[in-house]
């Protein structure tokens, strides 16, 4: 299918038809066409650019209103916000009145996050009368990413046993931290040097709602 002729763009297309116009005397001579044979394309070309113009003019009105109104804008947010935070700030200041003025009523409860079925893994690093515990969350493949989406923390716990002794259940072990950042470095007596330690860890929420505790981890006190 031939392509047409005829340029999309306006710009393109008021110059197009200009060029055409600019040139069409010598052929008009030569097929002996009458004087006013394009008249018509003349007076709508005319008509079409002083169009075009106004557009142009009608756009770069609009850009400045448009400034001049956002500008606007961001000065009647600025202050409204203003108001509003010392309304908010106010000791009197309750729901009811943010309801009556349109403002959203805030909630003061916060929404409890559930625990979700995950346990972390822990392994543990020994080092001379030091323990870095390292904890993460295993993904299916095996592979190791951060903490659950609704953990904040892992608690651990901890049992010092001698050598060889098996874990205890993890009620019976102590509260050693809620760690937010693996590893967690555990400075430790050197009077418990040659025992065992034993570990567990649960991942918990902002409100310290606890998941499943993981398996145990052992490492021995080094001196």
């Amino acid at each position: 299918m031939p392509k047409d002729f005829v340029k999309r763009p306006d710009r393109e297309f008021a110059a197009q038809v200009a060029q055409f116009l600019a040139r069409l005397a010598p052929v008009k001579d030569e097929l002996g066409l009458p004087d006013d044979w394009e008249a018509q394309l003349l007076a709508g070309h005319s008509a079409f650019v002083a169009a075009l113009e106004a557009v142009d003019r009608a756009r770069a009105s609009l850009h400045s209103a448009v400034q001049a109104k956002d500008a606007l804008r961001e000065q009647v947010e600025r202050e409204w916000r203003g108001l509003v935070r010392q309304l908010r700030a106010h000791p009197n200041f309750g729901d009811a009145h943010a309801a009556a003025l349109g403002l959203p009523v805030r909630d003061r409860v916060r929404t409890p996050i559930e625990p979700g079925a995950e346990t972390p893994t822990l392994e543990v690093q020994v080092q001379p009368l030091r323990h870095a515990v390292y904890f993460w969350q295993a993904d299916a493949e095996g592979g190791r990413r951060g903490k659950p989406a609704w953990a904040e923390a892992v608690r651990l716990v901890y049992a010092v046993v001698s050598p060889g002794e098996p874990p205890p259940p993890a009620e019976q072990m102590h509260y050693l931290a809620s760690a937010t950042a693996s590893p967690f470095i555990w400075e430790l007596p050197s009077a418990w040097v040659g025992k065992d330690i034993w570990y567990r860890g649960a991942w918990e929420t902002p409100r310290r709602a606890r998941g499943a505790w993981s398996d145990p981890a052992r490492a021995t006190v080094a001196g």
